[in-house]
């Protein structure tokens, strides 16, 4: 005796047919392949089985999952750690059939449609997203013209002519199609709303009618297209679920007088008979049957009608993997609201502002060229409509130091006087290429400050993830100044990779993101390790053309030494054995 909680279809079969699968007689003749149907009683089994169906799993373990085992079993990780790896295998990658990625490399499409569709935007007129016209449309309107957004579908029902008063907007959408010129055979337009049109659809008889505002003809079409529209509940929103009936199936003119400003319910009874016919033209299944099923599946428990044993699992070895997501791929701890982060703490080192008296003596102990520079500088950020890119050359003890300070402290004064300004605000960034560099002059390493790879060899730089992109560039929304020190330092790949991050966290495809730079260093000091010089190329076809980023830059040049100032002939021994053009009376110094 079978426990049945539901209707079930058994079908008689002979004791030679117990391994002969459930067919269609006239079906087999046709199709002549291999058949196994079964009599459909319940909605919810079948869409459960559509779904196994979509979402079934492999049996065979990908080699996208053996890859990650493998990398797993070389490192020490926890059975959390592990978990998660996978799982991320999962969530981030998709695998599919030979056939399928053939179509998706091909741009074929999956599937095709005997009939068009249109999407009828029935929410009320707040709610609605109109497209704004190009700006060649928009520059030859008139300067007071309010005519700005592209004539949708409603606006194109309003302005029908007075031969269809009595259409309504189910029907205009469905049965009609609008070109903006008058043809012999009216050709799906932009505005006419068609997704899929295998053939002409347009109907060769019929007539165009002009429109009220003479912004298209409007002809008949010889096969309906779907309609889709918002499809308001009864039960949830019974207000504009009347007004939605009575927009698609009821005539109307004015929006505003016909629909919005009305008792909805007393005008859907009033003519609910003919809403009812019209509707029935285009509803012929309540969507919310399937909602039924599922209320009447979950009452009874959780057995199906279908058998889904028999479902077949591809174990096929050779899988096409494809989706890679990219930079930002997804987490399965971050969905299940698991806190993956280690609490680090980004921290941007930058020098506060000195005393007073300590700037002035600073200001003082400047040579003239120093002097001048720095209010060259400082003219040019009081401007600030222009961006600027200086190299300071300069050997050893000409003050390159000193006049980062200088020229820090001078902006850093600039800017915190300005009324409103907030004091914690970067607005000018020192870095340099090593750590010692760096704390030399109070500022940061370039792969610190700007998230670099540490590893510049591979010529190759990853783009940041969307949140600490964005969280580096609230840090940095302000800035207006980048100092690079000791330039000879950073090769010709460090100073793209600076150019490309910049661009990224400025959200700026300008050089260096807009932002305004000034290097120092002297060439003749230590030069980049594993890359060539910044004004080289890595490539030597490149070499017969100016480095674009290099070009940029205006040279300004320190000669006077100011380390050995009260030992000249010192200072001029040293800067020569720099330069390899050591004289005899330095040797024998």
């Amino acid at each position: 005796r079978a426990d049945l909680k539901k209707a079930k279809v058994f079908l008689k079969r002979a004791p030679n047919e117990i391994r002969i699968n459930a067919y269609n007689p006239m079906i087999m003749s046709l199709h002549k392949a291999n058949m196994d149907i079964q009599f459909i009683l319940d909605p919810y089994a079948c869409s459960m089985y559509c779904v196994d169906y979509i979402s079934k799993s492999e049996n065979g373990m990908s080699k996208l999952l053996r890859e990650a085992l493998n990398e797993l079993k070389k490192g020490n990780n926890t059975v959390k750690e592990r978990l998660r790896v996978i799982a991320n295998k999962f969530l981030n990658s998709s695998e599919i059939s030979a056939q399928e990625a053939v179509y998706h490399i091909l741009s074929i499409p999956l599937s095709t449609s005997s009939r068009s569709t249109v999407f009828i935007n029935t929410n009320r007129p707040e709610d609605r997203i109109s497209m704004i016209k190009s700006d060649e449309v928009l520059q030859k309107l008139e300067p007071d013209s309010k005519d700005v957004f592209v004539q949708g579908l409603i606006d194109m029902y309003i302005n029908r002519p007075e031969e269809m008063k009595n259409i309504c907007l189910a029907d205009f959408a469905s049965v009609y199609n609008v070109s903006k010129k008058q043809t012999n055979n009216v050709q799906i337009t932009e505005n006419s709303d068609d997704e899929d049109v295998i053939d002409n659809e347009i109907d060769e008889k019929s007539v165009a009618l002009k429109m009220k505002n003479g912004k298209g003809w409007i002809k008949k079409r010889t096969k309906k297209k779907i309609i889709r529209f918002r499809n308001f509940k009864l039960h949830q929103d019974p207000e504009n679920y009347y007004r939605e009936q009575l927009m698609l199936f009821l005539p109307w003119n004015n929006e505003e007088e016909d629909l919005i400003y009305i008792n909805h319910e007393e005008t859907f009874e009033l003519h609910k008979d003919l809403i009812r016919q019209k509707r029935s033209e285009y509803v012929h299944r309540e969507a919310n049957e399937f909602e039924k099923a599922f209320e009447e599946h979950t009452e009874r428990g959780n057995d199906d009608d279908i058998d889904d044993t028999k479902i077949e699992y591809d174990q096929d070895k050779n899988e096409f993997l494809i989706y890679e997501t990219g930079n930002n791929e997804g987490d399965i701890f971050v969905e299940m609201g698991i806190n993956t982060r280690t609490g680090k703490v980004e921290h941007f080192n930058v020098p506060k502002m000195i005393p007073d008296a300590d700037y002035q003596q600073l200001m003082r102990s400047l040579n003239s060229n120093q002097r001048k520079y720095t209010l060259n500088v400082m003219n040019l950020i009081k401007d600030g409509d222009k961006q600027f890119f200086h190299f300071i050359n300069g050997g050893a003890g000409v003050g390159k130091s000193t006049l980062i300070k200088a020229v820090y402290q001078s902006i850093l004064r600039f800017y915190n006087s300005l009324p409103g300004s907030n004091p914690e605000t970067i607005r000018v960034a020192i870095c340099a290429p090593t750590g010692k560099a760096a704390a030399l002059i109070d500022g940061m390493t370039l792969h610190s400050f700007l998230s670099l790879p540490v590893n510049q060899c591979k010529h190759k730089l990853v783009k940041l993830d969307s949140d600490v992109s964005n969280r580096i560039g609230v840090k940095l929304k302000d800035l207006q100044l980048l100092i690079i020190d000791e330039i000879s330092m950073v090769g010709f790949t460090m100073f793209q990779q600076v150019d490309a991050r910049l661009q990224q966290i400025m959200k700026s495809k300008e050089s260096f993101g807009g932002i305004s730079v000034i290097v120092l260093g002297d060439f003749n000091q230590l030069r980049p390790v594993g890359d060539k010089y910044i004004f080289q190329f890595n490539n030597s076809y490149n070499a017969l053309v100016d480095n674009p980023l290099w070009s940029l830059f205006q040279l300004f040049e320190l000669t006077e030494i100011m380390r050995q100032k009260d030992d000249k002939i010192f200072a001029i021994a040293l800067s020569n054995i720099a330069k390899g053009t050591m004289t005899l009376e330095d040797i024998n110094l």
